[in-house]
């Protein structure tokens, strides 16, 4: 199962007005309730993304198609559905710390050692299908986007810049990082 499948699954059993996605890889802190009731407070009507935690009317979350079972990109491709409906913004301050490898994050999620060397070939196998799937998804200048988009809560922090950028390179040169991070994978044996 699809990150994105399972949180469909969960949002299917689920029956309140609001969805809010959290990441089991997070410890939070408490600036996420202050996050959570400045929400419901300010901006109830809006479908919001921090850093590490969505809030989605559910309504928003319906009418944008919910989240297709991707392992990659499935948040960027609900953010973008929802876009177009005029109601997604962003709060780029981080609600925790994450507790998996930093360079574990974003597309290095299969390098992660709390998976064994199978899991991790094919995670990295599912991302490139995922990566096909979404390319459209790839070719958003999300920074741009979300810099035009920013929410700022007054919480404390400011909101910064969001902390993953997506490079665009040819697809020669993505076969050929495939190719070096399928052998990394396969050393790690």
């Amino acid at each position: 199962m699809h990150d994105g499948g399972g949180r469909e699954i969960a949002f299917s059993l689920s029956h309140g007005g609001y969805v809010m996605v959290l990441d089991t890889d997070v410890v939070y802190s408490s600036l996420l309730r202050r996050f959570v009731d400045a929400y419901l407070h300010l901006c109830r009507s809006l479908s919001i993304q921090a850093i590490f935690c969505g809030s989605f009317p559910r309504e928003q979350w319906i009418r944008a198609g919910g989240r297709r079972s991707l392992n990659t990109n499935e948040d960027v491709d609900l953010w973008l559905r929802i876009h177009r409906l005029g109601t997604m913004r962003w709060f780029p301050v981080p609600l925790g710390e994450n507790v998996k490898e930093a360079f574990a994050w974003g597309k290095g999620d299969y390098l992660s050692s709390r998976y064994p060397w199978r899991e991790r070939a094919t995670r990295l196998i599912r991302r490139e299908w995922d990566l096909l799937k979404t390319r459209p998804v790839q070719r958003t200048d999300l920074e741009r986007l979300i810099r035009a988009n920013t929410l700022d809560l007054g919480l404390g922090p400011p909101p910064g810049a969001w902390p993953q950028s997506r490079v665009q390179t040819s697809r020669s040169r993505h076969l050929i990082e495939f190719a070096r991070e399928f052998k990394q994978v396969l050393n790690s044996r």
